[in-house]
């Protein structure tokens, strides 16, 4: 079981609870990459909490983050990055619309690129 979390308009993260894995995979589908950005893993743990995955079954990623937004869903994750998790400053934040992958750039104070 994984806790998910969404986040409002306002900024505002809200509980949804806990899910099965297999439910947060199927609200990811269908997201693809919005853009990179430039923090540590701390700083998102910071502002997020733990990782709402962690590795994959392929290994491609090593964290990730999923929130539904009032854009629609957004992740963050460390698409094929070879360096450890905790040390990786280099992330992908995939999305249904640009908009959502904005909201959480924001919400970090980083620049989405």
């Amino acid at each position: 079981m994984f806790y998910t979390t969404k986040i409002e308009k306002s900024g505002r993260m809200v509980s949804l609870g806990y899910a099965k894995a297999e439910q947060i995979w199927k609200l990811a589908t269908g997201t693809s990459l919005r853009g990179r950005i430039d923090i540590s893993y701390d700083e998102i743990v910071a502002q997020f909490g733990a990782p709402t995955l962690g590795e994959n079954g392929d290994g491609k990623v090593k964290a990730e983050w999923v929130f539904e937004t009032t854009e629609g869903v957004v992740t963050i994750h460390d698409y094929k990055i070879d360096v450890p998790v905790k040390k990786n400053r280099t992330w992908s934040v995939g999305g249904k619309k640009d908009a959502a992958a904005k909201i959480v750039a924001a919400l970090l104070d980083v620049e989405l690129s």
